[in-house]
């Protein structure tokens, strides 16, 4: 009998393949994880974007973790032999770190073979390992400028037109000379900057296309830095930055607000900061090149392999990269959806690529601006150490004590951001 039921069964999965009603075994996606820290980062959109245009041959998946977490959650599923993911994020204030942790694959190298000579040079430094090997891919150029409010600019400084606001503000000393004008003229109801950390934020990022290191290899930073922390205190002194941390709700909530002036922008601001926070501020801002202390780089966020994947996997990931930041389609959905630009030199040859501007800032065409600081040579300078996170916390520290006591001076204050830097760096001297 049962020899007999055997038979039977056979027969008939024969005749169901033979009439084709066993449908065939459906090919199993590659799945891909992806660590971001957040689904409103923007980088939501790609994936979600790429998984459809793949039709589930591949599968993005993503898990949140805190961006603060980020470094430390690869630390110890390196050490533990846990999971990590495919797609690598090495986001700015921690890419040297992150690229020192060596799960980056060599992107220069076969099977990938990226041509560095594509790109611009402002992305070798800072998407490079400590070999000089390439092995991630900027999601966007993100050249710093400073962003305003029509409407205030018009009251407070006379005119709202970017080429004159440029030629209006050449030094440190123009902002501070100008900033406790407006903040007189308003009565201390405006003022130039959010807050002193913006003030930070643009200074540190110049000081990245310069080296901190002397040539014993000692963390000497003096020379970049005293000047910032005096800077600091000539901006408290002449009321012309606020009281308002980085990013902070206030911070935030003054995009809207008719409270201050300019803020210190990458291109990625107009999606996470302008359009959020003032959302009926549409034709309301300008924007021009930030002169003092030369062009900088502010923020952005790499993409890289993880060389503990598959091989499966590592191709599957190469293959996103290849359509999302290399390829044309791929520069016209990130600008479409991010308003970002990639570091591909070919691109920048399409006029159309850099012609059009946002409904933010009405007119003015703002790619056309973000182009022409794309190519300032001093970019391609920049460079991340392991030691900026530390750099720019001392940093945020020594603005908060500025503006909790106006006692303290730029030697107190200088003495203080180094003695809090040496506290935090173990493996170099700290020149005092």
């Amino acid at each position: 009998m049962k020899r007999t039921l055997t038979m039977l069964a056979a027969l008939m999965l024969t005749l169901s393949l033979v009439l084709g009603t066993v449908p065939a075994l459906a090919e199993e996606p590659i799945k891909l994880v992806a660590w971001v820290w957040g689904a409103t980062e923007g980088d939501d959109v790609i994936f979600n974007y790429y998984n459809k245009m793949m039709e589930g041959k591949v599968v993005i998946e993503q898990v949140v973790v805190a961006a603060d977490d980020y470094l430390t959650k690869l630390q110890q599923s390196l050490a533990s032999g846990g999971d990590m993911p495919d797609i690598l994020l090495g986001e700015a204030t921690s890419r040297a770190s992150l690229l020192a942790l060596g799960i980056w694959e060599n992107l220069e190298a076969e099977p990938y073979n990226l041509n560095r000579e594509e790109l611009y040079p402002s992305v070798y430094g800072v998407t490079a390992d400590k070999d000089g090997n390439i092995v991630s891919v900027e999601n966007a150029i993100n050249p710093g400028f400073i962003g305003y409010k029509r409407n205030l600019a018009k009251e407070y400084l006379g005119t709202d037109d970017p080429d004159a606001l440029e030629n209006m503000f050449q030094t440190y000393d123009d902002y501070i000379r100008i900033g406790q004008e407006v903040y007189e003229k308003s009565e201390g109801k405006v003022v130039l900057f959010n807050g002193l950390q913006d003030i930070v934020r643009m200074m540190d990022a110049q000081s990245k296309t310069q080296s901190k290191f002397n040539e014993n290899g000692d963390l000497d930073l003096e020379h970049l830095y005293r000047p910032v922390v005096e800077t600091l205190v000539k901006f408290r002194d002449a009321n012309a930055a606020g009281n308002r941390g980085y990013w902070s709700s206030q911070w935030s909530t003054a995009h809207d607000e008719d409270v201050c002036i300019f803020q210190v922008c990458a291109p990625w601001s107009i999606r996470f900061n302008i359009v959020p926070n003032d959302v009926d501020g549409e034709g309301n801002w300008g924007a021009f090149k930030a002169i003092p202390g030369g062009s900088f780089t502010l923020g952005g966020t790499s993409y890289g392999i993880n060389k503990h994947s598959s091989e499966e996997k590592k191709q599957a990931v190469w293959d996103f990269i290849s359509w999302y930041l290399l390829s044309k389609e791929g520069a016209q959905i990130v600008l479409e959806k991010q308003q970002n630009f990639l570091p591909v030199k070919a691109f920048y040859n399409d006029e159309s690529y850099v012609d059009g501007t946002h409904p933010w800032f009405g007119e003015q065409k703002i790619y056309r601006l973000f182009e022409r600081l794309i190519d300032d040579p001093v970019l391609a300078q920049t460079e991340y150490t392991v030691y900026d996170n530390i750099i720019q916390n001392a940093l945020y520290m020594v603005s908060e004590l500025l503006l909790a006591d106006s006692s303290v001076g730029a030697d107190e204050a200088y003495e203080l951001f180094i003695e809090d830097v040496a506290a935090n760096v173990y493996d170099v001297e700290v020149i005092r």
